[in-house]
């Protein structure tokens, strides 16, 4: 799951464990959202997901802040996470070699 003890939803953390986070760092790109600013942040709670930065079929479109991180709620970290900060995306976007496009998200 992804972690964030800075940017994570207030309203909504019940458990303590800051695994529903605000994320607002979004691809800026038209053609993916359309002209249409989006004002608030997006909320997110699911597992990190990294990309190949060789790939240019794969981009992010939205990333996890700086402070946020990959591992287990439910246990202690025992080493430090492999997928910290901005690496971490959340929203993806793929487009297979014959065009067509696929939006990954893992809940």
């Amino acid at each position: 799951m992804v972690i964030d003890h800075t940017s994570f939803s207030v309203s909504d953390d019940v458990d303590g464990d800051h695994t529903l986070i605000a994320a607002d760092d979004l691809v800026k790109s038209d053609v993916i959202l359309g002209k249409a600013k989006i004002e608030a942040p997006v909320l997110f709670t699911g597992v990190a997901h990294s990309l190949n930065p060789t790939n240019n079929l794969v981009f992010k479109v939205l990333s996890a802040s700086p402070s946020a991180y990959s591992s287990n709620p439910s246990s202690k970290l025992s080493s430090p996470p492999q997928l910290t900060g901005s690496t971490i995306s959340l929203v993806s976007v793929m487009q297979r070699s014959s065009s067509e496009k696929y939006f990954h998200s893992l809940p």
